[in-house]
């Protein structure tokens, strides 16, 4: 996660219940959209529940209007019928901003 997701574009979101809390950056054209969504931030001391701002981890995920991009169809994209090349371009630049770990390699999942 961004070190000040606020300052880096990032709307924080808590939807209540049992629903964890996210970060998302969203970029529009026109009636086009994508985002970079940071689910469930948790803080990498103790692997409870970021507060909101606090330094976290969170799993990155791309979306091209509706659609999840796969981490797998990230270097050869196809864009489908209605979907903006600049805004995938926009939200990969985005992710690739990010301090990216492998799901072996987190540090808060290694010590559960």
């Amino acid at each position: 996660m961004p070190d000040q997701p606020a300052a880096s574009g990032y709307r924080y979101v808590d939807l209540g219940g049992e629903m964890p809390p996210m970060y998302v950056r969203r970029f529009s054209l026109g009636e086009r959209c994508a985002a970079v969504t940071l689910h469930a931030p948790i803080e990498l001391t103790d692997g409870d529940e970021a507060e909101r701002g606090a330094p976290a981890l969170a799993r990155a995920v791309l979306s091209i209007g509706p659609r999840l991009v796969a981490w797998d169809e990230m270097l050869a994209l196809d864009l489908h019928p209605g979907e903006s090349m600049l805004l995938a371009r926009a939200a990969l630049d985005a992710l690739l901003d990010l301090t990216l770990i492998d799901g072996g390699a987190c540090p808060v999942c290694a010590a559960g």
